[in-house]
């Protein structure tokens, strides 16, 4: 595989195969054999990565992250300890994901946004795109979906509650979040 350093191949958690991938620091770790992570990203011991994953040069994958089957972490992403990365989903370049936070199936999470700690980023929105992270929004230190540019907050701004928990976003959370995403809207506007 371009970029990896693979030493063995070992049966995975689930039966799958496995190979190692040997961080830049000395550390092994045991990967999906379809997982394809690059020489000079570093994956934490604890962090699971599923099958078909891609994660680019320079990424970090913290301590207990999940990675879910067909992830793509593109090269300089960083992903926070604990943070869930659901199937499909895109992370670009440069995008920092905080410890804790959960980026739904098939979410693309742009260039250089950052998303803070304990958010939730619903699964795909209309294949809109998160990007560079303006506002993060939370309820009593518990999770809830973030702020972002104009048009993604217009997006929001028309999706009703019975769409928004289709999309994994926690029902609870629904009226708080509006009202951050029209003071969001407001404040864009302005």
């Amino acid at each position: 595989m371009k970029g990896s350093v693979i030493s063995t191949q070992t049966e995975g958690r689930k039966g799958g195969i496995m190979k190692e991938h040997h961080n830049f620091d000395g550390t092994t770790v045991n990967v999906p054999d379809t997982a394809h992570v690059r020489k000079t990203a570093f994956v934490d011991k604890d962090a699971v990565i599923g099958e078909g994953v891609v994660i680019g040069a320079g990424a970090v994958i913290g301590a207990g992250a999940v990675i879910g089957e067909g992830a793509v972490i593109h090269g300089g992403a960083v992903i926070g300890a604990g943070a869930v990365i659901g199937a499909g989903a895109v992370i670009h370049g440069g995008a920092v994901i905080g410890a804790g936070a959960v980026i739904g199936e098939g979410a693309v999470i742009g260039a250089g946004a950052v998303i803070g700690v304990k958010v939730i980023v619903p699964k795909g929105l209309n294949g809109a795109t998160f990007r560079c992270m303006s506002f993060v929004a939370t309820v009593n230190d518990d999770r809830i979906m973030c702020g972002c540019h104009n048009d993604t907050v217009d997006n929001w701004l028309h999706v009703s509650e019975e769409q928004a928990v289709e999309m994994g976003f926690p029902r609870e959370y629904y009226d708080q979040y509006m009202a951050f995403a029209r003071m969001v809207k407001e404040y864009l506007d302005s």
